[in-house]
């Protein structure tokens, strides 16, 4: 596998491994990773407000769902999670519900138009995803498998046999409402998001030591982020390279 097997990844954007307050969170959306527009490298990308705020998302006790804030359903991001919670404001459920109850989790940080990578490793961003997504099943959260449900049971087995587990008819769609999810399951949604939601159990706080800490100047480049991958990539590749070396010596 060559580097160029990623060329589709936009990696001048900054990665959204997730968004939301992951250890308190009712309700986990498990998705696969950020798509793309071509907005997103024009206009959004000059946009001082949506950079910084992007840049402070990747603080876990900042982080939560911006996308629906009024001020940036100009972005591709609010407007595709526009399109995904109409049903649920309908329902009743205030955006502070979901500020303050729901979370973000993609499998996968980095943006892209389509989705089909074939990684062979796993970054520092997704084990501190799959670390959350494990705790948030120890303390009883909801989890909406809304994509790549194959790759999530792979990364966290607690799911296959996990009770709360929602999923859609529609993954390609992935939209929040009683006819994508059924009446039952979009019923316990809102339950799961409103203020009327019994607590959950213990908090189980979540372990850092699986995202690295980054240094005040990786979060504020976008170009930085792409060079710790390509060198992750990169390295994986002189490994292998090396590792065919002393077999061929060997044979």
């Amino acid at each position: 596998m060559k580097l160029r097997d990623f060329y589709d990844l936009r990696l001048e954007l900054l990665p959204q491994p997730y968004m939301g307050n992951l250890e308190t969170a009712k309700v986990i959306i498990l998705l696969l990773n950020p798509g793309y527009t071509t907005s997103e490298s024009g206009v959004e990308l000059q946009s001082g407000n949506l950079q910084r705020t992007l840049r402070e998302n990747l603080d876990p006790a900042k982080s939560k769902l911006f996308f629906i804030d009024d001020n940036f359903d100009w972005t591709a991001g609010g407007r595709w999670w526009k399109s995904k919670i109409g049903a649920l404001l309908d329902a009743g459920v205030s955006k502070d519900d979901i500020y303050r109850n729901l979370a973000v989790v993609e499998y996968f940080p980095y943006h892209s138009a389509e989705f089909n990578l074939k990684l062979d490793i796993t970054l520092p961003s997704q084990e501190y995803g799959f670390e959350a997504v494990r705790n948030a099943v120890k303390r009883g959260a909801t989890i909406l498998l809304m994509r790549g449900d194959k790759r999530w049971f792979k990364a966290v087995p607690e799911l296959k046999e996990y009770p709360n587990v929602i999923k859609p008819k529609s993954t390609r769609n992935a939209v929040l409402s009683e006819n994508n999810l059924g009446a039952e399951n979009f019923k316990k949604l809102v339950d799961s998001l409103s203020n009327t939601a019994e607590p959950l159990r213990e908090e189980c706080p979540i372990n850092y030591d699986f995202m690295a800490e980054p240094s005040e100047e990786v979060l504020a480049n976008a170009e930085l982020h792409a060079v710790e991958f390509v060198a992750t990539i990169e390295a994986k590749e002189r490994e292998r390279e090396e590792q065919k070396r002393m077999e061929a010596m060997s044979s």
